[in-house]
């Protein structure tokens, strides 16, 4: 059998050099993209998450403001003189709640 000649042995280590870099670069590539799927299905199911946290966040805004408007209504009858209204504002001053008062409730 003859011996291969200078050229073939070359062409042989190329090839042998090329698969394992080949395997490697696929093997990277799917990480890759199987990375980048589960990074846009989580960010998609964030987004979902979000979304439903809007009509909640909407309704605890409406209720802030309700219960800023009531507060801020008491210490005005306070201001006036309510013995019933003062008495609400010293237990509330008592918790450490201090009521602003003002015309419109204001958004936190």
């Amino acid at each position: 059998m003859p011996q291969p000649g200078p050229q073939e042995q070359g062409r042989e280590r190329t090839t042998a050099c090329r698969t394992p870099l080949i395997l490697i670069s696929l093997t990277l590539l799917v990480m890759a993209l199987s990375h980048t799927f589960q990074l846009m299905q989580e960010r998609r199911t964030l987004q979902n998450l979000i979304g439903d946290q809007d009509g909640a966040v909407a309704e605890s805004r409406k209720i802030r403001q309700q219960l800023d408007s009531i507060a801020s209504g008491t210490a005005k009858l306070a201001a006036q003189g309510n013995p019933n209204a003062r008495q609400i504002v010293q237990q509330l001053e008592q918790r450490g709640i201090r009521i602003k008062i003002s015309d419109t409730a204001t958004d936190p």
